[in-house]
């Protein structure tokens, strides 16, 4: 018997699903060059986003009859134009892309309907005064790629697109799927859904406590801590003030007061990108260890406070903490546990303050790090509320014994100078120092 269109799509998406159980996601992001393209080239990309707005304005002016597939074979779009209604045509948009506009709307309604449900006070969507994304719902049709060459549906083959960094995509047994063709102020992006098989990772079998601070970023229970900062550029402080001046004047809405606006998120995105190489690097280390165990620091609280606020803002590690905490082999303790407070010899809670570098105890007397001992008690509070497996135990925990086998794990950390991964803006991120 021969299947009709819409069994054969159920067939396929189901065998898609099942296919996809075996595989890991990942977006890549591609920059278009912008410096090498033509003025006819440059037009037809920043045409093609605001066709994009045009139809999607026109689909929200009467979302009841013009939300369906048959209204995204139309060429000819009424909008309105100060007081008249005009004709535009759609030369580049194509009707896939307008699928995915129509999809956009559809989950913007949706997300309305349940805010409405919950009793929230909600609006009507609005028309949009730009589009900065464009759905490209199919590799192969809606977009393809040869080398570094991208073409898009409805997009003049004469004019050639080419793309940066396309190395990342040379992965064995890589599949394309979806994509975002995204348009910012510093150029036009693509950003690429790819599916690939999962490859066992080859992990360590040790556990590793870690601690967050503001003078030490982060110390690991093996005596290393990493420090950095990524502050504000002489280069950013000079383009704000020249953006400060130009707020409040006539200047405020012109073309020059945008192109310094442009230079100035240019130099942010550029020390944000700094601070996540840094961040990336350091995940990259702890992801190989089978268990990290950490706590639930208040980092927002300490963004807050006027003293560690401009620290904690140059370093970004609030980030971290949430790449962290969503892997599988993290162990995330409660705020509330006493981790610094407690003494890793003899169990004993003593108040320490902020300005006191060694945990000094007074009844075992004994002296050691404070940040590396909140590291290991990291470890010793898992270990105390089954956190961790039994056969991931590799020394008893218990509180008779947690002075005689935990402490001869670490024995060589009391008294060890803490080293240092000093990654300052000027420094190359791999200098050990």
């Amino acid at each position: 018997m021969c299947l009709s269109k819409s069994e054969k799509i159920k067939n396929s998406l189901k065998k898609t699903k099942e296919k996809r159980k075996t595989q890991i996601c990942r977006v890549f992001e591609l920059k278009i060059q912008t410096n090498k393209l033509s003025k006819t080239t440059l037009y037809y990309l920043n045409r093609l986003f605001l066709e994009a707005k045009w139809y999607e304005n026109s689909v929200i002016s009467d979302i009841q009859k013009n939300l369906n597939d048959e209204y995204a074979k139309n060429k000819i779009v009424p909008i309105k134009y100060i007081y008249n209604m005009e004709q535009r045509n759609l030369y580049i948009l194509s009707s896939q892309m307008k699928q995915g506009i129509n999809k956009k709307i559809q989950g913007s309604l949706r997300t309305l309907s349940s805010l409405k449900k919950k009793k929230k006070k909600v609006g009507r969507l609005k028309y949009r005064k730009s589009v900065d994304s464009i759905d490209l719902k199919q590799y192969g049709i809606t977009y393809k790629l040869k080398k570094n060459k991208l073409s898009l549906q409805g997009f003049p083959n004469i004019l050639p697109l080419t793309l940066n960094s396309m190395k990342q995509l040379n992965i064995q047994d890589i599949e394309l799927a979806n994509a975002k063709l995204i348009k910012t102020f510093d150029g036009f992006y693509l950003k690429i859904t790819t599916y690939m098989p999962k490859s066992e990772q080859k992990k360590n079998d040790k556990i590793i406590g870690l601690d967050m601070g503001i003078k030490n970023q982060i110390t690991l229970s093996n005596g290393l801590s990493f420090q950095y900062k990524i502050s504000e550029t002489k280069k950013l402080k000079r383009l704000q003030r020249k953006l400060s001046k130009k707020k409040g004047t006539k200047e405020e809405k012109s073309k020059n007061f945008n192109k310094q606006l442009k230079k100035v998120k240019k130099e942010y995105k550029k020390i944000t990108h700094q601070r996540n190489n840094i961040n990336n690097h350091i995940f990259s280390y702890l992801k190989e260890y089978k268990y990290i165990c950490m706590q639930d620091e208040m980092i927002k609280s300490w963004h807050s406070t006027k003293m560690f606020g401009r620290t904690i803002q140059y370093t970004g590690i609030g980030k971290l903490k949430a790449k962290l905490k969503n892997l599988d082999a993290s162990n995330v303790l409660s705020r509330t546990v006493a981790t610094t407070k407690t003494c890793i010899y003899c169990n004993n809670k003593y108040s320490i303050s902020l300005k006191e570098r060694k945990y000094n105890c007074p009844e075992c007397h004994k002296k050691y790090n404070r940040d590396i001992g909140s590291a290991i008690n990291m470890i010793l509070f898992s270990f105390e509320e089954e956190r961790i497996p039994m056969e991931d135990r590799k020394f008893k925990t218990t509180p008779v014994e947690k002075q005689t086998s935990v402490l001869k794990k670490w024995k060589k950390i009391h008294g060890l100078n803490v080293s240092y991964t000093s990654w300052k803006q000027e420094a190359s991120p791999f200098r050990v120092g």
